[in-house]
C-alpha cells in the first residue's frame, strides 16, 4: 500500500532521507522519543521495522525488537539494523547493556561533577555523555537510581 502523498516506498525515501557516509538519515516526522515514523498502509509505524520488512520480505511479531547497531537514532539504513528477538541478550534495552564497571563510572562522573561556577549539578549529564556520547538522560538516570 502507500501513504497520501507517495505511491511508492522509494519515492518516499527518496523525499525524506538524505546520507551521512553509510547511514541514511530520516528527515521526516520522529517520535518523542526521537525514533523515525511514517504513516504507511493507513498505519503510523516506526520507519525501520518497514525497512526490516521489507529487506527481509517478512511481517515482524510485536515482540521482536529493530536494533541499531551504528548508533545513530535517525539512520534508517537496513543494513545497519538487527532483528531482537524476546528473550535475548540483544532484546533488552540499551540501559541494560552497560557493565557493571560502566555503571559505577557514570555514578562517579555524576557524583564528582561541580558546575564551574556555581558547584551545583547543573550540566553532569553532559558532562556523562563526554564519555558515554550515546546514554540518554533518562538511562544515566535509570543508572543514578539502581541500588548499589
Amino acid at each position: 500500500m502507500t501513504n497520501r502523498w507517495f505511491d511508492n516506498w522509494g519515492d518516499l525515501l527518496a523525499a525524506k532521507t538524505h546520507t551521512q557516509g553509510t547511514c541514511i538519515i530520516w528527515d521526516a516526522g520522529c517520535h518523542l522519543q526521537g525514533y523515525p515514523m511514517v504513516r504507511w498502509d493507513g498505519k503510523m509505524q516506526m520507519v525501520k521495522r518497514v525497512m526490516m520488512e521489507r529487506k527481509l520480505d517478512i511481517e515482524l511479531t510485536k515482540g521482536q525488537r529493530v536494533k541499531n547497531s551504528c548508533g545513530n537514532l535517525k539512520c534508517i539504513n537496513a543494513e545497519h539494523h538487527y532483528i531482537a528477538e524476546p528473550g535475548t541478550e540483544e532484546w533488552k534495552c540499551v540501559g541494560h547493556q552497560y557493565t557493571d564497571e560502566q555503571r559505577s563510572l557514570v555514578r562517579k562522573i555524576f557524583n564528582e561533577y561541580k558546575h564551574p561556577s556555581t558547584g551545583s549539578k547543573n550540566g553532569a549529564y553532559a558532562e556523562v555523555r563526554k564519555t558515554f556520547p550515546s546514554m540518554t538522560n533518562t538511562t544515566a538516570l535509570k543508572i543514578l537510581n539502581e541500588k548499589t
